[in-house]
């Protein structure tokens, strides 16, 4: 690692703690519901050891997100730390500065870009609006994103040395993601079939064998909870009934969006529905009650919200001319996989901009690449003018 990377990696840490420290300060404290209150109560009960309880019944009958690892996640912080909020909001910028870090040695090594784009890459993600507002929820997004982004990291390693050590990374961090958030359970099978398709040697049999290996060692993960509660998955119980009545039909989808019921539900409606999801993915975000709460708060927010989606607008547009480069470089083909696995997903479910999150880093890091490659040609060009003029 070159000096220059050590001293940027210092500055991410220091920028990350003065962003912690104002974001604790300054951002107003949402209660501990719905979700955030399960995970809090069954943390708690697993630090008096009561297992995975909610209401007095196990969180598999009781809750209908009943995935275990961010409460034992919290349980962690709760018995190091007592039962502190802002014990666990000040570990989540932690873990966001562990992610930009991930951002700037992901782009270094495997996207080649300079020091000073990596930087700012890693500089976009850590002052992106949604990623200094989630860490001060009692949600599980700052953590999923911690690991998905180490996963990420590793499968660009992997594409470059198809190692056994890569394989087990690959595998367990896959695991441990989907044990945070259910999203992350069929990425596995997504990975390995379009690896298998468009990587060529990936198809050698010695490197067929680490593939397998790195599904093994992700249900390997995921056993010991499927043993713990007799169920063979971590994902949500109502999954099904999610895909069938979560169609929704309005362009307004954050808060008070209304959903089909079940008898209601047509063919043409959910296929309508679903043709919308693929735009309303790529929702900014920045409307629901939450936004609402901070612009009463900070009333120059609704401004800043608006330059925040031109903003987003823009990013995302670099990302999608990163496509450009796809069948050049394997590691943009390798992002854009995992991009259109998620985007897929929530074309079938349903799109939050909550649910955009996990890739948002992604889409930054293809940005700057876009940005670098756009340098790079406008530069050659005006090189090659000055020289048919001499």
């Amino acid at each position: 690692m070159l000096k220059k990377d050590l001293i940027n990696i210092v500055l991410i840490i220091i920028l990350i703690l003065i962003i912690g420290g104002v974001g604790l300060k300054f951002i107003p404290s949402f209660p501990v519901i719905s979700d955030s209150e399960g995970y809090d109560v069954v943390a708690q009960n697993l630090i008096q050891g009561k297992g995975f309880i909610y209401n007095d019944k196990p969180i598999k009958e009781s809750l209908s997100n009943n995935f275990v690892g961010y409460p034992v996640f919290l349980a962690s912080i709760y018995y190091l730390f007592g039962h502190d909020y802002q014990i666990v909001k000040f570990i989540q910028f932690l873990l966001l500065g562990g992610m930009a870090i991930i951002v700037y040695l992901m782009t270094r090594k495997f996207l080649d870009l300079s020091p000073l784009l990596a930087l700012l890459s890693s500089l976009t993600l850590i002052l992106w609006p949604y990623f200094i507002f989630y860490p001060t929820l009692i949600v599980s997004e700052t953590l999923f994103i911690f690991f998905f982004l180490l996963l990420i990291y590793f499968l660009l390693s992997f594409s470059k040395k198809p190692s056994l050590k890569n394989s087990l990374l690959v595998g367990g961090l896959l695991g441990i993601a989907a044990l945070v958030r259910p999203v992350a359970l069929f990425l596995p099978f997504w990975i390995v079939f379009f690896l298998l398709i468009f990587l060529k040697p990936l198809r050698e049999k010695v490197n067929l064998l680490k593939l397998v290996i790195v599904l093994i060692v992700f249900f390997a993960v995921l056993s010991p909870w499927g043993m713990a509660t007799h169920q063979l998955n971590p994902i949500s119980n109502h999954l099904l009934q999610s895909i069938i009545t979560k169609a929704y039909v309005r362009l307004d989808y954050t808060e008070g969006s209304q959903a089909l019921k079940p008898g209601e539900t047509s063919l043409k409606t959910m296929a309508l529905a679903r043709l919308k999801n693929i735009y309303l993915f790529w929702n900014p975000g920045a409307e629901g009650a939450n936004a609402q709460t901070i612009k009463e708060t900070f009333p120059i927010m609704g401004v800043l919200f608006h330059i925040y989606k031109i903003f987003f607008f823009i990013v995302l547009a670099l990302a999608f001319w990163s496509l450009k480069w796809i069948r050049r470089k394997k590691e943009i083909l390798i992002l854009w996989i995992v991009i259109f696995y998620f985007w897929s997903l929530h074309i079938v479910f349903w799109p939050y901009p909550r649910y955009t999150l996990p890739i948002i880093p992604l889409i930054i890091v293809l940005a700057w690449f876009s940005l670098q490659n756009i340098g790079y040609k406008i530069l050659n060009r005006n090189l090659n003018k000055t020289e048919e003029k001499t």
